[in-house]
């Protein structure tokens, strides 16, 4: 059975929150990973500008449905790909999928600037992550020696 590895991270900027997610899922197949994108089925409507009134309508009329799909998605995960690279303000949403994945002792890599003013750079999330590096590169070949891939 393929692993799959979720990849949380903020979703605002909608095109470099996809960007990353691409990078990391072409990586994690060159290790037989599949990469679990919150952000799946999404991708149209997260391109087109003009449907951001309806995006944002439609999740906050399905916030229930989004926080139990990613709540299920990181249980049925291997592990945890998080990207904090660039971040100027804290992903609530990401911080509680953190959480999910450390109380499911998942293994979590965290893609983040240190020392720079990130402000995801906290204790509890630094001591949630197994690892924290500066690139997905980096954070896919960890994932994939954690899972012995």
């Amino acid at each position: 059975m393929t692993q799959t590895i979720y990849l949380a991270g903020p979703i605002g900027g909608f095109a470099k929150c996809a960007d990353w997610r691409k990078e990391a899922e072409q990586a994690l197949e060159n290790h037989n990973l599949i990469g679990l994108n919150p952000l799946r089925h999404k991708e149209q409507m997260l391109m087109n500008t003009s449907a951001m009134t309806e995006l944002n309508d439609t999740i906050h009329a399905l916030e229930k449905i989004i926080m139990r799909r990613d709540a299920l998605d990181i249980e049925q995960s291997s592990g945890m790909i998080v990207c904090f690279q660039g971040a100027e303000k804290v992903s609530v949403g990401t911080c509680i999928e953190v959480g999910i994945a450390y109380a499911l002792k998942k293994p979590i890599i965290l893609v983040m600037d240190r020392g720079v003013g990130n402000p995801h750079d906290h204790a509890m999330v630094r001591e949630a992550a197994w690892a924290i590096v500066n690139d997905i590169e980096e954070a896919v070949r960890l994932m994939a020696s954690f899972l012995n891939k």
